[in-house]
C-alpha cells in the first residue's frame, strides 16, 4: 500500500537523512537512493504545511528520468514521488522532490 505523501511532514523525513530508499525502475530493475538532505522551501498558508525538498543521491548510472517514481523505504513504507534529476558529481546523480 502506498503511503499518502499528503500526511508526511518535513520532520518526518529528517529523521531519516542518510538512510536508503529503493526505486522501482520501468525495466523492472531498481536503483538504491540516499536521502542527503531536507530543506525548507518557506511557511505555507494557514492551515497548509510548510514546504520542503528532499535531495537523494544515486549512482551514475542508471539514471532515472524525469517524473513519477515508486520508492520504498524500510521505515516510511511505499511513496509514489516526482523526482527531478538535477545534478550530476563525482558521488552521483542528485535527484530533487519539491513537496508544497
Amino acid at each position: 500500500m502506498t503511503v499518502d505523501l499528503a500526511g508526511l511532514s518535513r520532520a518526518d523525513f529528517e529523521a531519516h537523512v542518510g538512510s536508503e530508499f529503493v526505486a522501482s525502475r520501468p525495466d523492472g530493475g531498481s536503483l538504491v537512493l540516499t536521502l542527503g538532505e531536507v530543506r525548507p522551501l518557506g511557511q505555507a498558508a494557514p492551515g497548509r504545511r510548510d514546504g520542503f525538498a528532499l535531495e537523494l543521491r544515486g549512482p551514475t548510472r542508471p539514471v532515472l528520468d524525469q517524473g513519477t517514481h515508486d520508492l520504498t523505504h524500510t521505515a516510511l513504507g511505499r511513496l509514489t514521488i516526482f523526482l527531478v534529476p538535477v545534478g550530476r558529481d563525482e558521488r552521483g546523480i542528485a535527484y530533487e522532490a519539491v513537496f508544497n
